[in-house]
């Protein structure tokens, strides 16, 4: 009899237990770009002023819900051939060894590892950068507008985000260094994301 009474007691905790862990370890809706409304940008000093420049091609998966940040997460891939600085000239050098490598390194990517609420509509998403054949950890803090029905296309829904963040170009083997010592150029990058998600 006490066994039975042990074993009921014990199917009354874990139960629950277990069908909690699983509903919030469930993956969170997964969301889609919108291209025409995303951007990747990016900032690099030259001598005294920042150069503007974009990736224009860039996939992904965005699995995000700010109630289910255990199920959420964030998966991107960027061409870097897709580099744009609006100067022909200047994108063939970002392309070639000297810098980005395209041909040998035609991807980079971030791999969340985890996403984490910092205060009221602020989050950071923590994973693993991977620009040519180094990978960091880094931690990438993001704004979250919100999500809304879409009035432009019935029955979607749109998410907003925006992100600010720097990575230091030497760290990731992007250019020998020889341009930073002339003091012609920055070693780090400000990163801009601005994205409306779909679903």
């Amino acid at each position: 009899m006490l066994l039975r009474l042990t074993f009921l007691v014990a199917v009354i905790l874990v139960v629950p237990l277990m069908a909690w862990t699983a509903e919030a370890s469930a993956p969170a809706p997964q969301w889609s770009f919108d291209p025409p409304h995303c951007s990747i940008l990016f900032t690099v000093r030259h001598i005294f002023v920042p150069i503007p420049g974009r990736f224009a091609d860039y996939s992904g998966t965005v699995r995000f819900d700010p109630e289910n940040l255990a199920g959420s997460s964030i998966d991107v891939n960027v061409q870097m051939a897709s580099v744009d600085t609006f100067v022909a000239k200047r994108d063939e050098d970002l392309r070639s060894p000297d810098f980005f490598d395209t041909t040998r390194y035609p991807v980079m990517s971030f791999v969340s590892e985890r996403i984490e609420r910092r205060q009221g509509n602020q989050y950071a998403a923590v994973g693993r950068l991977t620009i040519k054949d180094v990978t960091r950890q880094i931690e990438l803090p993001f704004t979250f507008y919100g999500v809304k029905a879409s009035p432009l296309v019935q029955g979607k829904q749109v998410a907003g985000f925006e992100a600010h963040f720097s990575v230091n170009l030497l760290d990731y083997h992007v250019g020998d260094g020889r341009f930073q010592r002339m003091g012609a150029m920055g070693d780090t990058a400000g990163v801009t994301l601005y994205l409306e998600l779909i679903r």
